[in-house]
């Protein structure tokens, strides 16, 4: 389907007994790859062995700056500093690293410290996605911004190099439903986007050509006209007309 780069993410991906498998099968199609980690199994053992396999992109969620927030969010103790130290081990030896992170009503104000650690640990600006409403946030819309609110960050960080909105401008549409990219998941459901619990059937069960106009026509229904600056799944009007199925029912 001629496709150029595999997102290798959401949950860890490292945990699985076939992730070096999968890294070393696209790169040999000559397909880029990034992965997505929260850092908890970056050790030199598992750096050496993403060098080994040219992984093109390392890149690292960091939720917060203080580290027992990060680690309170994350269910994990001493997380940050070992996302913070496998960031460094990696770049030394030659990984393209970037932080990935989020920032809501009650987190914005940690990014530009974000961007300053990011300096020390990383080689690329850290990748910022405004509040997506899914997971254990599905219908936390407290924490979302008004269109108004989004206008600040970009005001404040858009001309900062060391920061990189995804939706850098409030005409800014999303990237996925084949406009840049797609989601599958682990278990074959084809979804709008990797955080968009909406699957449009499996690609297990049915050819995924037959299943990409579908998600096709949705991005063209919503996305095209006035659905733009934030994640699809933020929007309500997507939620109760989108034609895919929830995948959590």
């Amino acid at each position: 389907m001629n496709g150029i780069l595999i997102y290798l993410c959401s949950g860890e991906f490292l945990s699985r007994k076939d992730a070096i498998e999968l890294i070393a099968y696209a790169r040999k199609k000559s397909i880029l790859v990034s992965v997505v980690t929260n850092g908890l199994l970056l050790n030199d053992e598992w750096i050496d062995k993403l060098k080994e396999v040219d992984l093109n992109r390392l890149m690292v969620s960091i939720d917060n700056t203080d580290s027992t927030i990060h680690d309170s969010n994350r269910g994990i103790e001493r997380l940050f500093n070992r996302a913070m130290e496998g960031l460094k081990i990696a770049t030394q030896k030659g990984i393209k690293t970037q932080i990935w992170t989020f920032t809501s009503k009650s987190n914005h104000h940690h990014l530009k410290a974000l961007s300053e650690l990011s300096k020390k640990v990383a080689k690329q600006p850290v990748f910022v996605v405004f509040p997506l409403l899914s997971g254990h946030l599905f219908n936390a819309f407290e924490e979302n911004f008004t269109s108004e609110e989004r206008e600040a960050i970009r005001n404040k960080y858009n001309n900062l190099k060391e920061i990189m909105l995804e939706f850098p401008y409030e005409h800014s549409v999303c990237r996925g439903g084949d406009n840049e990219h797609i989601n599958v998941m682990p278990n074959g459901e084809a979804t709008f986007c990797h955080p968009v619990p909406y699957f449009y059937e499996n690609v297990l069960q049915e050819p995924f050509e037959k299943i990409l106009p579908r998600i096709k026509k949705d991005y063209r229904r919503f996305f095209k006209k006035q659905f733009t600056g934030q994640c699809p799944v933020n929007f309500k009007e997507y939620r109760e007309n989108n034609n895919g199925r929830y995948i959590y029912d």
